[in-house]
């Protein structure tokens, strides 16, 4: 039996530190402000800290990256339905702050 994907953005942050591959985030000190659009769409901070990853809802004092996207764009990149470089050059994704640190956001949540 496959194990269901999430469908909702606030399922995918709740499993989001579980998730997180702590080999790939040693090193990396940084907040994550999500600001997400649509009826299923809010605002949650992602902190990576030496390895560890804690999630809350709503906004970070000062976020190092704010990602801006569909709460539907969210989900479908989350569960691999839409690939990141692809979609932010469509505007799917709006990025402000360390853009190269955002790039390396996906890689530590792989399986």
């Amino acid at each position: 039996m496959s194990e269901e994907k999430p469908t909702k953005p606030a399922e995918i942050f709740a499993s989001m530190p579980a998730g997180m591959n702590a080999e790939k985030a040693q090193g990396i000190n940084a907040t994550f402000q999500f600001e997400l659009e649509g009826p299923d769409g809010g605002q949650w901070a992602v902190q990576i800290t030496d390895g560890r990853c804690s999630v809350m809802e709503g906004v970070a004092d000062q976020p190092t990256v704010t990602i801006k996207m569909s709460d539907k764009d969210f989900v479908a990149l989350a569960v691999g339905q839409l690939q990141a470089t692809p979609a932010f050059l469509m505007g799917k994704i709006r990025v402000y702050g360390d853009y190269v640190l955002a790039t390396k956001l996906p890689v530590l949540f792989e399986d």
